[in-house]
């Protein structure tokens, strides 16, 4: 409450004085939040009603709120906005609510091995691309690309790129990138050849016969020398 009148001079006493209700500020707005997993490239701030502003905390002037999301993109550094009520003709503006629009986190340490074609260090939070296609959540601790692998030519590269998935919370993480050289002579699924009882069958049965040597009593006792008496005469 504030009470204003007309200051008293030398020749005349103060006068009456006018009563002013100055109302107190109303509460920071509690419905702006950023939300990081509406589009996974961008941050959104939503809950901003035509009856707020929001500004950058460093920033001097303040930006009028229309009702609809609106999208940051996702800074290299943590930045501070505030949002506010508006002054009326009847009140004052609310106070102010923080909002941190954070930036990314740090990209996965996966890693490729070339003679497995697996990729390691994975986990279910986060999500794979591949050449440039639609990420894809990860399921496992690894992922074998021998499948994807077989379907490029040797000497050809494939890019995958692995991030922690968005959340309501935080955004994506920065991605890390592999680069997969498509090896010239790939990974054998299946042996060339199984040996079974029918093969072997069937390469004996392939043996002219006239190449078999039949063994008789008579083959044996062939290359025997007698030995007589005078054999041992010198």
């Amino acid at each position: 409450m504030v009470h204003l009148r007309k200051a008293a001079t030398s020749t005349a006493p103060a006068s009456g004085h006018t009563t002013f209700n100055l109302p107190a500020r109303t509460s920071a707005p509690t419905s702006p939040v950023f939300a990081y997993n509406v589009n996974p490239d961008v941050a959104v701030l939503s809950g901003v009603t035509e009856a707020m502003e929001y500004k950058l905390s460093t920033d001097n002037y303040w930006t009028s709120g229309t009702g609809l999301p609106i999208a940051f993109n996702i800074p290299s550094a943590n930045l501070s906005y505030q949002v506010r009520s508006k002054a009326t003709d009847v009140k004052f503006c609310s106070l102010i609510k923080s909002l941190t629009l954070l930036k990314a986190g740090n990209a996965p340490s996966s890693t490729y091995n070339a003679t497995t074609q697996i990729i390691s260090g994975l986990s279910t939070a986060m999500e794979i691309s591949i050449n440039s296609g639609a990420y894809f959540n990860s399921t496992a601790s690894t992922y074998n690309m021998a499948s994807i692998i077989s379907n490029y030519a040797p000497g050809e590269t494939i890019n995958v790129n692995i991030r922690i998935r968005a959340t309501a919370t935080a955004p994506a993480s920065l991605i890390k990138s592999l680069v997969i050289t498509v090896p010239t002579i790939g990974l054998l699924s299946e042996p060339l050849f199984e040996a079974t009882e029918e093969t072997t069958e069937a390469a004996i049965e392939e043996i002219p016969e006239e190449t078999l040597l039949e063994t008789t009593e008579e083959t044996i006792e062939e290359p025997i020398t007698e030995t007589t008496e005078e054999a041992f005469l010198f």
